[in-house]
Order: C-alpha cells, then sequence, then structure tokens
C-alpha cells in the first residue's frame, strides 16, 4: 500500500521586494501549519518533498525537514510535476502549489482535466494498493481545521 499526502503550503505574506520563491509565511500562515503539522504527526516519519519556495520549506519544516525538488516550484507545468512524482516509489509527503497540486490529486483520483481545489495549508491523503488506482482517505484544512473522512 503507498500513501501520497499533499500539501498546500500555508498562507504567505506580500514579500514586497521578494521574488516568488522568497516569499516567507505570515504569522497566520505559520499557525495553520503547524495545526496541519499536528494532524500529519503519526506520518512524521515519512520523507517530506518539497518545492525550492522559501514559503513552501516553512510549512514542511513545520513537520521534518524536507528535501528540495525544484520540479516542485509553484510554476511548473504539469508534465514536469508528473515526472518528478513519478521518481517518488514509496509513501510519502508532497509540499507544494496551487495551481499544480488541485490538478495532479485531480487526475490521480480519476478526473483527468479536473482541478481540486485546496485551502491554505490543506492536506490531502491518498491510498493506493497498486499505485494505479487512488482514493481519498482524510483531508484536514489548515485553515479551519477541519477534517474530512
Amino acid at each position: 500500500m503507498k500513501r501520497l499526502i499533499f500539501w498546500r503550503h500555508a498562507e504567505a505574506g506580500i514579500g514586497i521586494g521578494l521574488s516568488d520563491l522568497e516569499r516567507t509565511l505570515s504569522d497566520e500562515g505559520q499557525n495553520q501549519a503547524k495545526a496541519t503539522a499536528e494532524w500529519l504527526r503519526p506520518f512524521k516519519s515519512l520523507p517530506i518533498y518539497c518545492s525550492p519556495s522559501v514559503r513552501g520549506q516553512q510549512t514542511a519544516a513545520h513537520l521534518g525537514k524536507p528535501v528540495t525538488i525544484k520540479e516542485l516550484s509553484p510554476d511548473e507545468d504539469l508534465n514536469t510535476v508528473f515526472q518528478a512524482l513519478s521518481k517518488i516509489k514509496d509513501s510519502a509527503i508532497i509540499v507544494g502549489h496551487m495551481p499544480w497540486i488541485g490538478r495532479v490529486v485531480s487526475e490521480l483520483l480519476g478526473t483527468p482535466g479536473g482541478y481540486l481545489p485546496f485551502g491554505y495549508s490543506e492536506a490531502v491523503c491518498l491510498q493506493s494498493e497498486d499505485g494505479v488506482t487512488w482514493k481519498m482517505i482524510a483531508r484536514f484544512n489548515g485553515e479551519t481545521g477541519q477534517r474530512t473522512l
């Protein structure tokens, strides 16, 4: 059984004078990331893969030390993201960005071209027995504290 947990970064500040990759989490974003990390605590032993963005790294750091994957950057196209994800052979946590994170999860759930909305610091846990057919087994929204499934 393989589990992939997709975790959207928490809320970032405006970052005047910073590039998109340099933007940091807002105070609220820090709280959101902390809440989601607490929910993810049972999965703490899984590797964490993350975009090189500061806000993504800060989000992931609330749970553990992430491995940076350049291809998970905010503006990457879907094919590039899927190529990077195909190298992940075991269960893992992936910290990323909209819009690709919503599109990837939708594709894995069998809705090609679909788009699953993610709130800030929202995590979705997918599970597969065969690595082909995926189902959502849990969801947590770090903004609202709402748990699903």
